[in-house]
């Protein structure tokens, strides 16, 4: 099926989406109340398609190629991200942070209909409660 991410795949085609390998790393520090922590991720490129082309063009069914936003890779991208968090009291924990610290863009998928970006600087928040 020309309209599949998986047209053109061959053996030994790399699978879409799917990365060689992934690298994380993460710090953090934490005492009785409070802690500060640092998360960094580097993502390899992938192929968006399993014709894995990086030209912008896919089969047409009969032997021809026509263009094709969706096919091509998605970008490396390296993203820090940082969360905090102190308990303001016994049972109740608050915790903020920052996806994406840098602000970095980057394609991270070219489905359904051509690229797409990655997670813009994110700022969340939001607490615990046990009892």
């Amino acid at each position: 099926d020309p309209e599949s991410i998986f047209e053109g795949g061959r053996a030994g085609s790399e699978a879409p989406y799917v990365p060689r390998y992934l690298i994380n790393g993460e710090l953090g520090v934490e005492n009785d109340k409070a802690g500060a922590f640092l998360s960094l991720t580097y993502v390899p490129g992938t192929y968006t398609s399993a014709s894995n082309r990086e030209d912008g063009f896919r089969t047409d069914g009969a032997g021809g190629l026509v263009p094709d936003a969706r096919v091509g890779r998605t970008d490396p991208y390296f993203v820090a991200d940082v969360s905090a968090q102190y308990e303001w009291r016994p049972g109740f924990v608050l915790n903020v942070g920052v996806r994406n610290l840098l602000d970095r863009e980057y394609v991270s998928s070219r489905h359904p209909h051509g690229a797409r970006p990655g997670m813009p600087r994110t700022f969340v928040g939001g607490f615990e409660w046990s009892f």
